[in-house]
């Protein structure tokens, strides 16, 4: 293997940085990321269904799927930065043409386009392989590609967008999302502003996994009773209190995400508290960025629901 001199910003005669190879994998992640929680309000703009909307990220997904088959070997034949260079220009040119699409299909077909950013996530591991040793190569594609492991997350959201009432996102909720995000149990707890017993009790009539608690249970739980939230999403062993959330379990709930939602207005406030009985599946050293962007997504459905 040839021996590449140091990594430099803005030489192309060196390997390129990290960072260069970790935001390259990561736009086609981003292009999805940022699309998702928009399908509620999109879909109004183009006068369909989530649901229906919900094709745009299977046409999306798919064809970068497809397009992965022929990325390498391009890049094999053309050189890596070329094919880079082109794939950067149509992806910005059809994400344009995306936000001035008139129609929903002519928005389809640009989305469809768009998943040439694919190519950068493929051509960004080839790159390392090329450049790095098979010792210490493995290590460094894990790292590149760490911000498009967001498979689970894609997944969650497809299956919550195919609801088509509020009993039935419950329920989509509560079996099929719990499932893909490998979870034992999920709960929605309500925090009504005020006193409203006639609020509460119809909260905690619309399905077992939704609870109901006093005003300040929320931040009260997710803190600890230690100040005041400084992030939306806490992952930690089970904290004092966790029955309460849970209730009784066959068997314990020894970990858990607790994810404070926003529904703005005279709706109530919310957490949502994935439960697992996995001590290692939730531990504060982990990353939390993939589940807040699972709260964004989360409220968003929420609001249009709880009018």
């Amino acid at each position: 293997m040839d021996n590449f001199p140091a990594a430099r910003f803005f030489d192309r005669n060196t390997q390129p940085t990290m960072l260069t190879l970790v935001l390259l994998a990561s736009i086609s992640a981003l292009a999805m990321n940022i699309y998702l929680p928009s399908l509620p309000q999109m879909a109004m703009e183009f006068s369909t269904t989530p649901a229906a909307l919900g094709l745009s990220v299977g046409v999306y997904l798919g064809a970068s799927a497809l397009i992965q088959l022929f990325a390498g070997p391009i890049s094999d034949r053309i050189g890596r930065r070329k094919i880079v260079q082109v794939s950067l220009i149509i992806f910005v040119i059809a994400s344009i043409s995306c936000a001035y699409a008139q129609s929903f299909e002519t928005f389809l077909m640009y989305r469809a386009i768009q998943s040439v950013a694919a190519t950068c996530m493929i051509v960004s591991r080839a790159i390392v392989r090329d450049t790095t040793d098979t010792a210490s190569s493995g290590s460094r594609i894990a790292y590149v590609t760490m911000l498009a492991g967001t498979n689970q997350i894609h997944r969650a959201v497809l299956r919550m967008m195919d609801a088509e009432s509020f009993d039935d996102f419950l329920s989509i909720l509560n079996d099929d999302v719990a499932q893909i995000l490998r979870v034992d149990t999920i709960r929605i707890i309500f925090e009504p502003r005020a006193v409203d017993t006639a609020q509460a009790q119809a909260l905690s009539n619309l399905h077992p996994m939704i609870g109901v608690e006093g005003p300040g249970f929320v931040q009260s739980y997710m803190t600890q009773g230690h100040g005041t939230l400084s992030s939306n999403v806490v992952v930690r062993p089970a904290p004092r209190g966790a029955s309460q959330v849970y209730g009784e379990q066959s068997a314990p709930i020894l970990s858990e995400a607790a994810l404070h939602l926003s529904l703005g207005g005279t709706r109530p406030s919310a957490m949502a508290a994935f439960g697992s009985v996995d001590a290692k599946q939730f531990s504060p050293q982990q990353a939390t960025d993939l589940l807040s962007f699972f709260a964004g997504v989360l409220e968003r459905v929420l609001r249009r629901w709880l009018v």
